[in-house]
């Protein structure tokens, strides 16, 4: 509003008075509102108003305690454009519905969606109240567009609409996936699909056209049963959003034939015993398991359960020379088929000698005989003095009687006599003995004093009454050589020797010209020679694996290692031995190692090396489920549960009795070998060590036994991979 000022002649009066100006604001047919302001006003701004309303506006001006109109004037208010909602987008879409969201409008008493077939052209309306900013447009058209139009109301005006184009697009659940359980059954499993109540699974017999349906709720997991073997079915799943269906999804399965015949092929005996019987088979692919059966002649029949990758079996527990018939049947899910079977008897067992009894001792020999035994095919003698390593000779079936020679005087002994029939062998039939005294006593306490490059030095206990010494020396490959030294002397120095070689050197005593049982022992000269090539293979947490180049003529080699403020630890390794896995070490610790090479009871020159245990973070991991799979005369097979992240597996075996060690070196990707060329009937143990680069982590160890046949021909130590 604005109006002239009053005249200057009233003003002062006015501000005699404290006079002011009213204005008196009225809308047409409303309620009416005053403003006062004092007399320096001549401008005013009136807000708050309603858009679109007509005011009557009267302006007072006060003289004195009275009061005079300005004529009254009359003016209309504009209308303020409604807004138009913002952010108009597709929230979720699944089936034929599809969820809108928006910014709302400020004020908004009601939203009109306007939703057009973009291909038919049908066009349909709704309103929604204004506080809503989310709808769902349901039982739409899958794979139709559709131009969807929202404008904001406010009271009758309406605002600017805004459109936005949608599509309502095939909805399906993803990654099928059917693993076979076996049995006729199936486990069915996909991923969950976005405000699904529920899921329709279809299982189509395509070969009768049989039909079964299940529904269920939100799992997304089924196990079907009682599918019949060999026929193929298809398997629908179709998501459910309360009543409306998505896109279904078909898989196509076959499941597997069960063979009812006997399916068993090659059985076999492989080796009969007076109370066991080995059997194998040729093994089948489908294969969940076998069972073995055996029956004896009474009627008693026993079983047993193996797992699929078992080809042979051992019965034991049976009676001697009794017939057997046993069957094999193969095991698929629960379904077992009828059994190959064939039939056997296990052996007589074999009799032992009798009357055995010693006929002559002397000194250094015992003389035995027997009753032969009959069928016998061979006998096997064996006999043992003291601590000493036990001895065995076999001889031919007509044998009756046997001298055991190099026998220690005045001295027990134990000897047990064996009956062989072909591979068979009987219990053993023992008697104990003792040699005669010896006439000449035996020298004592022969020991090596010391040693060189070319000369060893020995010492004994003085005999009494010996008159003479008698020291005889030589190499496994050369003449013997003799010295007599008078009986006041108990040391000698065998001299001009060859350097790292092996010398038996005897002490006999002599009185007069009869001479004593000679004691003897093995000594080495020194090598010249010292340990080179010492190196680091790799080290883990706990562990340090060294690695050098073998010495001639070494007997063996003494690893020593310590910490920086540690004491030292050895251990010493047989000849045949290059690698060597220092264990029980301390995680990130520096160790000095040194390697010498053993000479007899000597040590060489020692090689040293340092090394460091690593982080534990570092340490790789164990390989596991490290089995046998298979193991015959000269062959076996083992396999194992790999590391993730492994570069690669050491596989290193040798005979529990003793013998060289093998290993080899197999890719990551490989959980499997064939370890070929083994001996017969013999233990072995095998490690097996994982490796990510030049780090290793802790070996697992099994035992392996071959079994005995025929003589295989020769061939070297193989190593087979396989792709298992």
């Amino acid at each position: 509003l604005v109006w002239n000022e009053i005249l200057r002649s009233l003003w002062s009066r006015q501000r005699l008075w404290n006079n002011a100006c009213n204005s008196v604001l009225r809308p047409t047919g409303g309620e009416t509102q005053r403003l006062s302001f004092p007399t320096s006003t001549n401008r005013y701004e009136i807000t708050g108003l309603q858009p679109g309303t007509e005011y009557v506006i009267t302006l007072y001006t006060l003289y004195e305690g009275r009061e005079v109109a300005t004529p009254a004037s009359t003016s209309l208010t504009v209308d303020q454009p409604v807004g138009s909602v913002s952010n108009l987008r597709v929230l979720e879409t699944l089936g034929r519905t599809v969820r809108l969201g928006w910014t709302g409008v400020a004020g908004a008493t009601e939203y009109l969606i306007r939703i057009i077939n973009t291909e038919d052209g049908k066009e349909r309306s709704l309103s929604i109240p204004g506080d809503q900013t989310t709808l769902d447009l349901e039982d739409l058209q899958e794979g139709v567009s559709y131009r969807i139009s929202l404008t904001a109301l406010v009271g009758s005006r309406e605002g600017t609409p805004v459109t936005v184009t949608i599509r309502a697009e095939v909805q399906s659940v993803g990654d099928v996936q059917v693993q076979d359980l076996g049995g006729g059954r199936v486990r069915l499993t996909w991923t969950r699909v976005s405000r699904a109540t529920g899921y329709r699974v279809t299982v189509l017999n395509t070969q009768d056209g049989t039909e079964q349906s299940e529904l269920l709720g939100d799992r997304t997991s089924i196990d079907l049963s009682d599918l019949a073997s060999g026929v193929t079915y298809t398997i629908t799943v179709t998501p459910l959003v309360g009543s409306q269906e998505g896109s279904p999804v078909s898989v196509s399965i076959r499941t597997e034939e069960v063979v009812s015949e006997p399916i068993i092929t090659n059985l076999r005996i492989l080796e009969r015993g007076s109370d066991r019987i080995r059997i194998s088979w040729t093994g089948i692919a489908q294969a969940t398991g076998y069972r073995v059966t055996w029956r004896s002649g009474d009627g008693r029949e026993l079983s047993q359960t193996l797992p699929r990758n078992a080809s042979s079996y051992e019965i034991v527990g049976l009676r001697e020379n009794e017939g057997y018939r046993v069957g094999v049947a193969v095991l698929v899910g629960g379904v077992e088929g009828n059994p190959t079977t064939v039939s056997t008897r296990t052996e007589q067992s074999v009799g032992g000698v009798t009357d055995l009894r010693v006929t002559d001792t002397s000194s250094n020999q015992v003389r035995i005989a027997w009753s032969r035994a009959a069928g016998a095919t061979g006998y096997r003698v064996t006999w043992r003095q003291g601590s000493a390593q036990a001895q065995s000779r076999l001889l031919p079936g007509d044998s009756s009687s046997f001298t055991m020679e190099g026998l220690v005087a005045d001295e027990s002994l134990v000897i047990a006599v064996y009956t062989l029939i072909g591979q068979r062998e009987s219990s053993a039939v023992t008697l104990s003995s003792r040699t005669a005294p010896e006439l000449v006593g035996r020298v004592s306490g022969l020991r090596v004093l010391d040693t060189g490059n070319r000369r060893i030095r020995i010492a004994w206990t003085p005999l009494p009454r010996a008159t003479e010494y008698k020291i005889s020396w030589r190499r496994d490959d050369g003449e013997e050589s003799s010295r007599r030294v008078g009986s006041d002397v108990t040391s000698f120095t065998v001299d001009g020797l060859q350097e790292d070689s092996a010398y038996r050197v005897s002490v006999s005593a002599l009185i007069g010209s009869r001479e004593g049982s000679p004691a003897s022992l093995n000594a080495r000269t020194e090598p010249v020679r010292t340990l080179t090539k010492l190196s680091t293979l790799d080290a883990s947490s706990s562990s340090i694996r060294i690695a050098w180049t073998p010495v001639a003529r070494a007997t063996g080699y003494r690893i020593t290692w310590r910490k920086r403020d540690g004491v030292d630890i050895s251990r010493v390794v047989t000849a045949d031995t290059t690698t060597f896995s220092i264990e029980n070490l301390q995680e990130d610790t520096p160790y000095s190692i040194r390697v010498a090479a053993v000479f007899g009871n000597r040590d060489g020159t020692a090689a040293t090396i340092s090394g460091r245990t690593a982080k534990e973070q570092d340490t790789v991991g164990t390989v596991t489920r490290l089995q046998v799979l298979e193991s015959r005369a000269n062959v076996a097979r083992v396999t194992w549960v790999g590391v993730q992240g492994a570069t690669s597996y050491r596989i290193v075996w040798q005979r529990t009795d003793g013998g060289p060690e093998s290993s080899r070196v197999v890719p990551g990707d490989v959980t499997a070998v064939d370890l070929e060329g083994l001996d017969e009937g013999s233990n072995y143990e095998v490690r097996v060590t994982a490796l990510v680069q030049n780090r290793e982590g802790p070996p697992v160890t099994i035992s392996v036994t071959t079994r005995e046949s025929e003589p295989p021909p020769a061939g070297g130590v193989g190593l087979h991979l396989c792709a298992c």
